[in-house]
């Protein structure tokens, strides 16, 4: 568990050593005559430019989405994650989701006895920021043509409010960086194709009051280490590249050979006690490759 989970327990009067052969009662179900309509609000500006002199365009796009009374539902175990782990522990909505036992017996004694895990509100979410896209392309000498592709999203709003009014921004944590982009290039001649893309993921902090930034244990010396989390991810940058083929009496065939993450990069390391989701000691949050380096090859037909 975390450290953070580890110290709301502690606050709560939860023992460290607190053992049950019994596990709780679990209720799942529906949410009929309990559950609010999910309502969502979303609202767009955007302008684009095209050039009158040359082959390029370009897009702005300002984006607000609100969702309120999300609807969803928990396992047991992120039931409990989440409340010891939420920012406004123990006022959480999750928190009042199950119950301890209290009968005092030394062996069942605060064990959790009872989970609702059945559908309710969530709470609400906004996201807000920017896309930005841009197309050039131009004619070169001995008949080649280039293109060259941009996309960015920049986020300026992740934030999410409980059924009590607290907000909790999570922009710039793991699994939402601020700014993610690439760019391709793309050369063709004749049935030939060639493109290299490159992709950016901005660095991410997990770091926010509440956080524990270390712990201790004792080593093989037998004396009291500090070790320390790692609550950063750093940006990550990768690379991809492709040729293609087109083939047949009337080029309906295409063969098409990749290389994608060509520096083989990992990602980022990260210390599950931060809050951020691992696999292994990497950060397992889509935006990552975790195949590494690998080879690709596809033929395609249209008819």
């Amino acid at each position: 568990i975390t450290q953070m989970i580890a110290d709301n327990c502690a606050a709560e009067g939860i023992p460290d050593n607190i053992r049950s052969t019994i596990g709780p009662d679990v209720v799942v179900g529906g949410g009929a005559a309990v559950l609010d309509a999910e309502t969502s609000e979303s609202n767009t500006i955007g302008v684009v430019f095209t050039a009158r002199e040359a082959d390029f365009r370009m897009s702005i796009d300002y984006w607000d989405l609100k969702v309120e009374d999300q609807i969803g539902t928990f396992s047991a175990r992120d039931i409990l994650y989440g409340c010891y782990g939420s920012d406004t522990f123990p006022t959480d909505q999750l928190c009042s989701l199950f119950t301890r036992d209290q009968s005092g017996n030394p062996i069942e004694n605060l064990r959790v006895d009872f989970v609702q895990s059945s559908y309710i509100n969530l709470d609400t979410q906004r996201t807000a920021g920017w896309d930005i896209e841009a197309d050039y392309h131009m004619s070169l000498p001995r008949e080649y043509e280039l293109t060259i592709r941009t996309a960015h999203t920049i986020t300026t709003t992740k934030e999410s409010e409980s059924a009590t009014g607290e907000v909790t921004s999570r922009k710039g944590w793991a699994g939402n960086p601020e700014w993610v982009g690439n760019v391709t290039f793309r050369l063709d001649k004749g049935p030939w194709n060639v493109s290299w893309r490159t992709t950016y993921i901005d660095s991410t902090d997990n770091w926010r009051p509440g956080i524990a930034r270390s712990n201790s244990w004792i080593g093989l010396s037998g004396e009291e280490e500090t070790y320390y989390y790692k609550l950063t991810l750093e940006s990550r940058i990768y690379h991809n590249a492709s040729v293609g083929y087109w083939f047949g009496k009337n080029r309906d065939w295409q063969a098409n050979l990749s290389i994608s993450n060509i520096t083989d990069q990992l990602p980022p390391r990260a210390s599950e006690q931060a809050g951020i989701r691992i696999q292994g000691y990497g950060a397992f949050h889509s935006q990552y490759d975790w195949k590494g380096r690998r080879y690709g090859l596809n033929i395609k037909k249209i008819f």
